[in-house]
This record gives C-alpha cells, structure tokens and sequence, in this order.
C-alpha cells in the first residue's frame, strides 16, 4: 500500500474543510494547492470539484454497498465518507488511473488520514463497487433516456430534488435536464479582457505564453482552450480577470441602457457617477470603472473589499472608489447616482457548475428568505437614483423570487418606477459591436432577462432594468 499523493491528500483535506467548516472550494484549491506541481494541482481541482459536482451519484452508488455492511453512509466519520467519494470518483470517471491504484491510494488515504478502521472498510467497498456492471457504463447523463420518476435517473442528475422540481416546473423538463447537465461538468475558463484593450491583442499575448483562447459572444469576453491564465503576464497586469461571460453582460446591459441627460433636477457634477451597490469580487465593478467612471463600489464584508482592493487596485482604477458599506442601509453621501447597478447576493443557483457545493446547501426556504434581502436592497437603491436614472437589478439565480417576486415586492411601493423592455438595449449593443452573436441561453421573459447557465453563458442570471419618468 503506497502513501497517498500529494494530489489526493490536498483534496481530502480541503473537501473536509468544505463540509465541516463550510468554506469554498475554489478559495481552498487557490490557496491549498498553490504549492503543488502543476499536474498534482490539476489532480487536486478535478478530484475536489468533480466529486462535489457528482456527489449525488456516487452517494447513490455507495448506500446501498454500505448498508449491506451494516453502515450508514452519512452517520460515518466525515473523513471516511470523504476518502469513498474520492475513490469511487477516481472509480468511473478517471479512466487514466489504474482501478487498482485509486482503491490501494483511497487505503493509503485512510490511514494517513488516522481514521480508525477505515482502511478496511474503504477497501472492501470500493472493490463491491468495481463488481457492479454499471459503474463505468454510461458515465455521461445523456446516455440514459430521462424518466423524473426513477430514482437511478434523479441520482445521475447529482442535484437535490427540491432543485429539480423547481426548475422542470419553470423552464419544462427539457430545459431543467440541460441546466443540471451544465451543472455536472466542469465549466471551460472565461476571462475579461480590460475594455480598455483590444481583445484580439490581448489574445496573442496570452497565445505567445501558450495559453490559447477564443472570443466569446461578447466583445471582450474570451473563453480559455488551454493553458493557465492565472500564470501569465497578462494576467498579473490586470490586462484580463477570470469572469464569466453573463456576469460581464451584467455591467454591458446597464451601460448601453444610457445615462439620463442633464436637467435642473439634476446636479451635472453628479451625473457622471454610478454606483455598484454589491461589488465584491469586482469585475463588474472594474468594467463599468475603466469604461465610464467615476463609481462607488460598496461592499459589505470586509474580507471581499480587501480581495476587490488587490484585484483592482486604484493605480489601475483610479475612477473607482470602494468604501466598505451595506447598500441596504447605508450609502455614503455621493447620491444621487445616475446609474446603479445592484447585482444582489442570492442562492447562486445559475453558478452551480462553479460552486458545486453550494447545491448540497441550499434549503428549499433559501430564494424567499434572500429575497427579502434583495428587497432591502432594491429599495434602498432606488432611493439613491436620480430622477430619469437607470437601474440594472440582477442575480445569478434561476429562482423566480429572487427575480420577478422581488421586483414585485419593491414596485408596489417605488412609484413612478417600473421594468424597461431590454429589446432596445439588446439592438444598440449588436449594433455596437458589443453583441457579436445572441447566446443560445439568452431568454426575454417579458421586459426582463435571463440567461440559463451554460458554455456561452458561464453562468445563469436575470436581471431588470428599472427606470422612472422625470
């Protein structure tokens, strides 16, 4: 029995500080993982996101092997449960790994990791499953005709059900199908070239440091075939960010929606600022900064503004202003705003391919309990608009009361406010050049918009563009 690698151990251990602690897989794996070769890094990250992305299915296939033991697979020791997941993951679908050593590392894991008389459990379970004919048959979704009433089906689909239902009763049962398949793979990189460059320039940089992409559907939205942005020049000069495609529409759309044209109800020296009312990581916040400015970026917490300041640090922004604040109650004294832009902290259920974890967190009770978060925030915004401004509200959530259900909640009691049609928005950007081809994600329903998680998208969004008669 060899010791586990470096690969496996770093993933078990930033897997168990995913459960026990909740923190963020993607935080850990940059962090953790730094000091790893770069094949061992690549192992670490497929192994930690694949398993939490798959975790349904393996947790289907392990029950009943466990119970056949007299176990429970989640009343065991959290390390134990952690070293099978890994191993079955390795199971069905690395085809490059031997069977033999993902069973003989998963051991080595167990004892590294001291959990008493685990290694022998480990070994006999993932061998039971090794027997199963099905294991490695059919590791692709498609491959199984869907029928939402069998168990086996809802397993390889590796969401919670109360998600499921959700989704085939708003998008049909097509669309919900798609959306979890998205959210079962590992998204391809985007990245945001800075609006202030050219990307086809900035695409042969990142080629002359063998890192190749290609332009997304939005100017200045590339999406990474090979290589590792993060290690490139390019990308230690801010001249790109890792962002997804919708999340850069998200700063696009409230840019073309304009800016209200000055009147004497409006100061002119207050025209030209916008606000991003939930700013943190930044890129939105960075685009609309390097492309108009000046703009208030606030942020609640501490820690994100602290990450935001050395993303985008003010001698590369120096139209950006960050102060540390909740937008639901306390907004510094540069109001009114021309233009806002409010994407709200929400269930993240369009980011789950991202952030597989967060699926295995979610209650059902979470969009209407963030709701009312989101209200707060709405209606606190709206009310640091200039009159004839422009508001883009969004959220990277696919749940009905985190979109339409706040605006319902907020409109009733903002008068003169209401949802503009983004048919206008969406010609001036294709006749810009912004838009270069619609996505297939992209959905008007009614004056607002979505856009369904998927490879153009990066992501899933709604969003409103509110505005007002003066």
């Amino acid at each position: 029995m060899a010791a586990p690698s470096p690969a496996r151990r770093a993933a078990a251990e930033i897997l168990l500080a995913v459960e026990a602690r909740e923190a963020w897989a993607s935080e850990l794996l940059r962090s953790r993982a730094s000091g790893l070769s770069a094949a061992d890094r690549a192992l670490t990250s497929e192994l930690v996101l694949g398993s939490l992305r798959r975790q349904g299915w393996l947790d289907h296939v392990l029950t009943p092997i466990l119970a056949r033991r007299g176990h429970n697979l989640l009343r065991l020791d959290a390390g134990l449960r952690m070293t099978l997941r890994l191993g079955l993951y390795q199971l069905i679908w690395l085809e490059r790994i031997p069977a033999a050593v993902a069973v003989d590392q998963s051991v080595g894991l167990a004892r590294a990791l001291r959990l008493s008389s685990g290694a022998g459990l480990i070994n006999a379970v993932l061998r039971a499953a090794l027997r199963l004919p099905e294991l490695r048959a059919g590791r692709e979704l498609r491959a199984f005709p869907p029928d939402w009433k069998q168990a086996e089906f809802l397993a390889r689909l590796s969401h919670p059900e109360w998600l499921l239902r959700r989704w085939r009763a708003r998008w049909g049962d097509a669309a919900a199908l798609e959306i979890a398949a998205y959210g079962d793979t590992a998204p391809a990189l985007h990245l945001c070239v800075h609006p202030q460059l050219d990307s086809g320039e900035v695409q042969a940089e990142l080629a002359s440091e063998r890192i190749e992409t290609e332009p997304l559907w939005l100017r200045g939205a590339l999406r990474v075939q090979s290589g590792d942005p993060t290690a490139s020049d390019c990308f230690r000069r801010r001249r790109v960010w890792i962002q997804a495609a919708g999340s850069q529409f998200m700063a696009w759309l409230l840019l073309a929606a304009g800016a209200p044209a000055v009147s004497s109800q409006i100061s002119a020296q207050a025209l030209p600022w916008i606000a991003d009312a939930c700013a943190a990581p930044g890129g939105k916040a960075a685009i609309l900064a390097a492309q108009n400015g000046p703009l208030l970026a606030l942020e609640l917490h501490p820690r994100r503004a602290a990450n935001m300041r050395r993303r985008f640090p003010a001698a590369g922004w120096p139209g950006l202003h960050l102060a540390a604040a909740d937008a639901a109650r306390d907004w510094p004294a540069a109001a009114p705003f021309s233009r806002i832009l409010l994407d709200a902290p929400c269930t993240g259920t369009g980011t789950l391919a991202r952030n597989p974890e967060l699926r295995w967190r979610l209650s059902a009770s979470d969009p209407e309990r963030l709701a009312v978060t989101q209200a707060a925030l709405l209606g606190s915004s709206l009310r640091q608009a200039a009159p004839a401004a422009r508001l883009l509200y969004s959220v990277c959530s696919l749940e009905g009361e985190e979109g339409e259900g706040v605006l319902e909640r907020v409109l009733d009691t903002a008068p003169g406010w209401m949802p503009s049609p983004f048919e206008t928005v969406l010609e001036r950007m294709h006749a810009g050049g912004r838009i270069l081809t619609t996505p297939a994600e992209l959905r008007l329903v009614g004056p607002n918009l979505i856009l369904l998680p998927g490879p153009e998208s990066g992501g899933g969004f709604f969003a409103a563009l509110l505005s007002r008669g003066v």
